[in-house]
């Protein structure tokens, strides 16, 4: 549901302040943590590829 329903048209919304609590940063740096080294795999095993390749 929108405000539109109840006539209010939003235009913008600013959070000026926000504070997570720390297990949520913990589990957000585990995230990101994650993901790097996802990718830090996946561009290992492209270059292992492009090695392999004998077309170099």
């Amino acid at each position: 549901m929108t405000t539109v329903d109840w006539g209010v048209e939003v235009t913008l919304v600013e959070l000026k302040i926000i504070e997570l609590p720390d297990s949520m940063k913990r589990a957000m740096a585990r995230q990101a943590a994650a993901e790097r080294k996802k990718r830090a795999k996946i561009i290992n095993a492209e270059g292992e590829a492009t090695a392999a390749s004998p077309h170099r």
